[in-house]
């Protein structure tokens, strides 16, 4: 998934450490920390969409038309296992339903 928008900390106005899996950050304090801070982080998103769980893998910078600023594209992947402790947070299953929905919405 790409975006001209920097990853958020993953709170949109809710408990970020609770995807709709009801598991984001309740496998280890390391992800719950991350998720649940105010402090910025250009890491990990819950997309308010689907409530999956998004890690930014890269970025790059577009070129601008005419006389507009530079944009940054993130790219950005569904975690499927917490990078701290290796718990499944998101099953292939969810990811590819969720994601599927996403496509038909134009989302992705």
């Amino acid at each position: 998934m790409a975006s001209a928008h920097p990853p958020g900390n993953g709170n949109f106005g809710r408990v970020p450490s609770i995807g709709s899996s009801g598991r984001f950050g309740s496998c280890c304090a390391e992800l719950n920390d991350i998720l649940t801070s105010d402090d910025f982080n250009a890491t990990f998103e819950i997309e308010p969409e689907s409530g999956l769980l998004f890690m930014a893998v890269g970025q790059a910078e577009l070129e601008p038309e005419g006389d507009e600023e530079p944009e940054i594209a993130w790219f950005d992947q569904p975690v499927r296992f917490c990078p701290f402790c290796g718990t499944e947070i998101q099953t292939a299953e969810e990811i590819d339903d969720k994601l599927g929905d996403l496509v038909e919405e134009g989302e992705a």
